[in-house]
């Protein structure tokens, strides 16, 4: 009776470890892009006495970029090392309103601090929602990520272990 008892324990808390997952590793370089896209807010003036739209206002002109590049990740040091270039621009331009940048490239790169679990990445503090797939001994060799940096923006990435 009591070896029943103690097996029924110990399965039971086997299958309680089984059931956690365990956070996929990121190790090397991965091929990355990244999507970055804020919102443009746009008002309109009215004449008080017509009720007629007479000017147009931008209140910002939003932002569309994309990155590709290499995002080399150490888990030892928990940090990441990002080579890239990045086009970027306003999402609207309208003219005869002040505001707004045409797209531009430039190069990107430096280190920051990551972490992830088995359904968040965190990269420069903000963080994702993750999905990893292809786990070859631990090590994620695909790795999806989405988030909001703010109420009118997202950023999507995907990275893919080379």
């Amino acid at each position: 009776m009591k070896i029943r008892v103690i097996l029924t324990i110990l399965g039971a808390f086997l299958f309680v470890q089984t059931a956690q997952a365990a956070a996929p590793i990121l190790s090397g370089t991965y091929a990355v892009t990244l999507t970055d896209t804020c919102q443009a807010a746009i008002g309109t003036m009215t004449n008080p006495r017509t009720g007629n739209v007479e000017a147009l206002e931008t209140f910002t002109t939003g932002k569309l970029s994309q990155t590709v590049g290499t995002l080399t990740f150490d888990p030892a040091t928990q940090t990441a090392q990002l080579s890239a270039t990045m086009i970027k621009g306003s999402l609207l331009i309208v003219r005869g309103i002040p505001g707004g940048s045409h797209m531009a490239t430039s190069t990107e790169s430096g280190s920051t601090a990551y972490s992830n679990t088995d359904s968040t990445l965190v990269i420069e503090s903000q963080t994702y929602s993750a999905a990893y797939g292809n786990i070859v001994a631990g090590v994620a060799q695909y790795v999806t990520f989405v988030g909001s940096k703010s109420p009118q923006c997202v950023e999507r990435g995907v990275a893919v272990h080379e």
